[in-house]
C-alpha cells in the first residue's frame, strides 16, 4: 500500500484516495489545497475538517508519512519541553476590497489563490508554518514546531519576499 493511501486511512479519509489520485494529488501537495478546491473535489465539510486536522499533524513532523524536519529544527534527544519565543507574521493584501469590486468573482478567486499559493511557498521556503488564511490575510509562525535562533530573521525575510513578489506581479 502506498504511503499516501495509508496516511488517508489513518485519518479516516481512505474513501477519497481514488479522487485524489485522479487529480494528481499526493502527500507532497495535499497541504496546498484550499477549502474551495477540496469542496470542488467533492469532500463534505466533515471530511474537510478531518483533513485539516490530519494536515496539522503532517506539518508537525509526526510519523504520518511526511518528510522529516531538517536536523537543526528537531529537538535534541532527551530534551524536555520549555517556554520559547514564537515569531508570527500577518500578511494582509492591501487593496483587495477594491480589487474585488473591479474583477469578476472567478478572476478575483484566481488572483487570491495565486497570492495564497505564492505566500505559502515563500513561508515554507523560509521554514515557516502557515497557520491560517483568513480572506486576504495569511498568518504564519516561525519557531513552530521547533525553534531556531534565526526565526525572527527568517520571518522578516519571508515577509519582505512576499511583498517584493507581489510588486513584481
Amino acid at each position: 500500500m502506498d504511503r499516501f493511501k495509508a496516511w488517508l486511512e489513518r485519518h479516516g479519509l481512505q474513501q477519497h484516495h481514488a479522487r485524489f489520485v485522479e487529480n494528481a494529488i499526493d502527500l507532497e501537495i495535499i497541504g496546498d489545497l484550499t477549502g474551495d478546491e477540496l469542496r470542488d473535489l467533492g469532500l463534505p465539510l466533515g471530511d474537510r475538517k478531518r483533513l485539516a486536522r490530519a494536515l496539522a499533524t503532517l506539518h508537525q513532523g509526526t510519523p504520518t508519512g511526511a518528510a522529516e524536519a531538517p536536523a537543526h529544527f528537531r529537538p535534541a534527544a532527551g530534551t524536555t519541553a520549555e517556554k520559547r519565543h514564537l515569531t508570527m507574521i500577518f500578511v494582509d493584501l492591501v487593496g483587495s476590497t477594491e480589487l474585488a469590486d473591479e474583477l469578476d468573482l472567478e478572476t478575483y478567486r484566481d488572483v487570491m489563490h495565486r497570492y495564497q499559493v505564492y505566500a505559502m511557498q515563500v513561508i515554507r521556503r523560509h521554514h515557516g508554518h502557515v497557520a491560517q488564511f483568513i480572506g486576504d490575510a495569511v498568518t504564519a509562525y516561525f519557531g513552530y514546531p521547533a525553534a531556531a535562533e534565526d526565526d525572527a530573521e527568517r520571518a522578516v525575510r519571508a515577509g519582505v519576499e512576499i511583498c517584493a513578489g507581489l510588486d513584481a506581479e
